[in-house]
């Protein structure tokens, strides 16, 4: 009875000793840093490159651009305007679609605040907000691309965009 009350103490003891009260250290408690937008994933597959398969979900794989969200100490932000587009002309019944590209514009900036994983960027009178947690920030949209080679107009899908620390 004793080597099982020894052990149990024991294991006790351990257990205390590797627990932590430290802050947790994600983003949430500190959110400052650089973020570069690491993927664009479409919630369905499209023809990224031109090649004629549908078969990409992610944007990023096919462009060269790199955007960032930098989030300051002081609770203000700066952002890098850009678009992930795909382009297509139409002719002669047939639509021929090229390569999905990315154009960087100018930067924005405002403040931010953070609410139940919720980051809340605000610029004037508008609020854009993403989710955070861990070292990610993302945000879901709603973008045109074409889904298939017999569409005669893209389609709404889901676009998920993730930034990493």
């Amino acid at each position: 009875m004793k080597k099982h009350t020894l052990l149990l103490g024991i294991l006790i003891s351990l257990f205390f000793a590797c627990s932590s009260d430290d802050e947790d250290s994600t983003p949430n408690n500190n959110p400052v840093g650089t973020y570069t937008l690491t993927s664009a994933k479409t919630a369905v597959p499209i023809d990224s490159n031109a090649n004629g398969t549908f078969d990409d979900t992610e944007l990023m794989n096919n462009v060269d651009c790199i955007p960032k969200i930098i989030l300051k100490a002081d609770n203000t932000f700066v952002i890098d305007d850009f678009s992930i587009y795909q382009s297509a002309s139409w002719g002669n019944g047939n639509v021929s679609i090229d390569p999905v590209i990315c154009e960087q514009y100018s930067t924005f900036n405002g403040s931010y605040s953070i609410t139940d994983g919720s980051l809340i960027f605000t610029t004037g009178q508008e609020s854009i907000i993403y989710t955070i947690s861990e070292n990610k920030i993302t945000r879901t949209g709603q973008e045109s691309y074409f889904t298939s080679s017999t569409a005669s107009n893209p389609s709404t899908i889901s676009v998920t965009y993730t930034y990493t620390k």
